[in-house]
């Protein structure tokens, strides 16, 4: 709530929900907010999903400002980490939860591709749009006239997610190699072997 909401979009991982699972009653979506919607300011398209996930006993809607410990705690209960968002930057909670050993389905596009593949994850298909409705440092008025991000196949995503559920051991083999990936690059990270390459340049 305290980030651009048509980046993040949230809107996007409740419709794959919905379509995925629309009667089913033991699945459950964990939504977890930066702020709390009755004290943050919205738009109108932020208050009609906040009114939606309210409604539906089968979405958690946790708005508590947690310590990093407690965030991870909630990836862990989890079966999958889902983020349908339009741009991101390195995507630190694909990564987190990856290394918890939790299938990850997000939007193939952008940073979270440096570490995502469809051998360690669910890497969902997108078209390239023009930012509309959002904060001006997206706008093309100031980030150039090419200046695209993702619009996320609802469809497939919804797909992945009836997949991640109905086949548990694929889920847990993609989500096994994403998490020894995941360990293999932070090994290399913290062995800066990378630095004298950079150093040249």
């Amino acid at each position: 709530l305290r980030s651009d909401y048509s980046r993040k979009n949230p809107d996007a991982v409740v419709s794959a929900f919905l379509q995925a699972f629309p009667n089913d009653a033991d699945v459950r979506l964990v939504i977890k907010t930066n702020g709390n919607p009755d004290s943050v300011s919205m738009n109108s398209r932020m208050k009609i999903l906040v009114e939606s996930i309210r409604r539906d006993k089968r979405f958690i809607l946790i708005t508590d400002t947690l310590p990093y410990e407690k965030v991870l705690s909630i990836y862990n209960a989890c079966d999958v980490f889902i983020s349908l968002h339009r741009a991101e930057g390195l995507g630190l909670g694909p990564m987190e939860a990856m290394l918890l050993g939790k299938l990850v389905i997000a939007t193939g596009y952008s940073g979270n591709m440096a570490y995502m593949t469809e051998q360690n994850s669910m890497p969902i298909p997108y078209r390239l749009i023009e930012p509309l409705q959002v904060s001006w440092q997206y706008k093309r008025a100031f980030a150039g006239s090419t200046a695209s991000w993702a619009e996320v196949d609802i469809e497939q995503a919804a797909l992945a997610l009836s997949v991640a559920r109905s086949n548990p051991e694929l889920r847990k083999s993609l989500a096994a190699r994403g998490a020894r990936e995941i360990r293999e690059k932070q090994a290399a990270a913290w062995g800066g072997n990378y630095l004298p390459q950079l150093i040249q340049y």
